[in-house]
């Protein structure tokens, strides 16, 4: 069988912690990266679910203004969107609306969009209760995980959601599946005269 490929998208305002939950997703370390993602950046893991090999793309995007036209173009073809929010910045939460109908405006049909809040770890500048989200989320329909990039959670949750994404495919009928990439790398050999 060919290895699964699967494509998701973090969006989000800037300093949300994008970019080092990514890190630590991919280096299993904490890093508190202080400078803004310029466009897009690309994380790839790879991980085993129910015996099949699954390879993740995850595109890192800016939250700044000027880039989000840019980043638009990476919804398409995403499995998952994740909407990133920081739990101590009450601006962020504010502007999930925001993201919710960019999101919905480029998406595929069948994507799924989940909210993260971010830097659970600074319990005492928490600006935005739990009960408050999951209040929002659960009027959005929406599924939503806290974490931070301290903890190493971020790979129990796109483990779960992998697992989901695949559960639920089997699961539907082929004309509702969500499209799942192959990786059908073909080697060629060129020669030169």
């Amino acid at each position: 069988m060919n290895d699964i490929v699967l494509k998701y998208t973090f969006v989000g305002n800037t300093g949300v912690g994008k970019t080092s939950l990514l890190h630590c997703l991919k280096y299993n370390d904490f890093n508190n990266i202080k400078q803004p993602t310029i466009g897009v950046d690309h994380y790839f893991i790879q991980t085993i679910i129910n015996n099949n090999t699954i390879k993740i793309h995850i595109w890192d995007t800016a939250g700044q203004e000027r880039y989000r036209s840019i980043c638009n173009n990476f919804y398409k073809n995403s499995v998952v969107i994740f909407i990133i929010f920081d739990l101590t910045n009450k601006k962020s939460f504010d502007d999930l609306e925001y993201w919710i109908s960019e999101t919905n405006k480029f998406k595929e049909p069948n994507s799924e969009i989940i909210i993260i809040g971010t830097k659970s770890d600074l319990e005492q500048s928490r600006m935005i209760s739990e009960f408050e989200i999951k209040k929002y989320c659960q009027n959005k329909n929406i599924s939503y995980y806290e974490t931070n990039a301290k903890s190493n959670y971020i790979h129990y949750i796109i483990n779960e959601v992998s697992f989901n994404i695949l559960k639920i495919n089997e699961i539907k009928k082929d004309s509702e599946k969500i499209v799942l990439s192959e990786d059908k790398h073909i080697k060629k050999r060129f020669c030169c005269l």
